[in-house]
């Protein structure tokens, strides 16, 4: 097993010193380093750099480091560079166009990459070597969110629509039922 292992961690090495993923690289081997399972993940995708004002991206078989990846800490890159591999290796760009596709009357993309997000930090946020950076999305932080959304809705007895399509009263009432644990 550990020679297979080292096998794979030699081949993404080998791998990212021919990409053109300058600024991820050093992160990315690192958290090799950190979790050597990441290795077999990396080598479904491709790595590059872009000049984008973005911090990272990808779109579903390669990922792009943006211009403002090198401004955050090295433990947040490493959690970074995770979580774009996990967006490949669960399919969440596929699934994003799937969905797009298909005639739904009401498909809001941005909320289901905050769902995804959340999924794949809440499950990165423990590692050892990497740390969640500070405006990421959670499972916690959408339940604080949901909490402080029902807060509102007790005590404002207006009755206001929600500028979002679904209702945002009934949504609560369904959430409410749910524990932190069920949740």
């Amino acid at each position: 097993f550990l020679n297979h292992l080292n096998l794979t961690n030699l081949k993404m090495q080998t791998r990212l010193s021919r990409s053109d993923a300058s600024r991820m690289r050093p992160d990315l081997e690192a958290a090799i380093e950190y979790l050597p399972g990441l290795a077999g993940l990396a080598l479904w995708c491709n790595f590059a750099d872009t000049e984008e004002d973005v911090v990272a991206y990808t779109d579903g078989s390669t990922i792009y480091a943006g211009k403002k990846y090198a401004d955050f800490a090295p433990k947040h890159r490493r959690f970074i560079c995770l979580h774009e591999i996990l967006h490949i290796a669960l399919c969440h760009p596929s699934r994003f166009q799937e969905l797009e596709k298909r005639e739904i009357s009401v498909f809001l993309p941005e909320l289901l990459n905050i769902a995804a997000d959340a999924i794949i930090n809440t499950s990165l946020e423990k590692l050892s070597g990497l740390e969640i950076p500070p405006d990421a999305w959670s499972l916690a932080k959408i339940w604080q969110g949901l909490e402080k959304a029902e807060d509102l809705n007790n005590t404002s007895a207006t009755g206001n629509s929600s500028s979002y399509p679904w209702s945002a009263a009934a949504q609560n009432r369904k959430i409410s039922n749910l524990t932190r644990a069920e949740f």
